[in-house]
């Protein structure tokens, strides 16, 4: 489920008569102020978060994509066809130095494999920019044959080696506090718990009275209730943790 249709199932459910255009955006930000505090409140909103990066939302850079890091810990990068789950290509951490090594690679053009991957000459015009946005020119014309990539992080910025071709999309799974809210943005399946929806809503309820009814007792009932949700949360949470959990046994690839 992404933003804008969990945002819709909010609105529907503290606006049953409809809600005002104009105060769209500011009851978006209330939500996304509310998610916000109660990740930071209770550890299990803070997980299974996934990121998925258009080969448009990079820059290419000699062989290699970037993009901006998460706002958490990564546990996974791959990347994937567009709309195609089963097509998925791992790509394994490495040092920011060992990158280099790989951009230096693609970027004197040499005729063996370098890591298993064809380079590819493109974007070697004396005087060309060194990041330019990715797009189908920077197509190499096929997937990582190897079915294996390499990322690294450095500076607060991702490269990941080979770059992806215009119909893949790069997946980042990570676990932290997700602060970004875009209309576009997946959430994990554990925001859309009904508690924690009927959570949300209390808070969107608390900011209507306080702002813009000016109904000083809707909104200390409201923010009462709010604050009563979380400790629900937080226990729920906590009883949730203290759970042995079974060993989870791999399937075999079905892809």
């Amino acid at each position: 489920m992404t933003f804008a249709q969990y945002y819709t199932l909010i609105s529907a459910a503290v606006f049953p008569e409809g809600e005002a255009e104009n105060l769209v955006n500011v009851h978006k930000l209330a939500v996304k102020d509310a998610l916000i505090d109660l990740q930071t409140k209770i550890p299990c909103l803070r997980t299974d978060n996934a990121d998925y990066i258009a080969q448009s939302s990079t820059l290419f850079h000699c062989g290699s994509n970037t993009f901006d890091t998460v706002d958490g810990n990564i546990e996974r990068v791959y990347t994937m066809v567009v709309d195609q789950g089963c097509s998925e290509v791992e790509y394994a951490y490495i040092d920011q130095n060992r990158m280099n090594d790989m951009i230096n690679s693609y970027r004197c053009c040499i005729s063996e494999n370098a890591y298993g991957m064809n380079p590819y000459t493109l974007n070697h015009a004396a005087g060309s920019p060194l990041y330019v946005a990715g797009s189908p020119s920077t197509d190499k014309d096929y997937r990582t044959e190897t079915k294996k990539g390499y990322w690294s992080l450095n500076r607060g910025t991702i490269y990941i080696f080979p770059s992806i071709e215009s119909t893949e999309q790069v997946v980042v799974e990570w676990n932290g506090i997700r602060r970004t809210f875009e209309d576009g943005t997946v959430l994990p399946a554990t925001f859309q718990d009904r508690d924690v929806m009927s959570t949300v809503e209390l808070y969107l309820d608390s900011q209507v009275a306080r702002k813009e009814t000016k109904d000083m007792g809707t909104f200390q009932t409201a923010t009462k209730a709010y604050v009563d949700a979380i400790s629900n949360l937080v226990w729920a949470c906590r009883r949730q943790q203290s759970f042995v959990r079974e060993p989870r046994l791999t399937a075999p690839d079905a892809c």
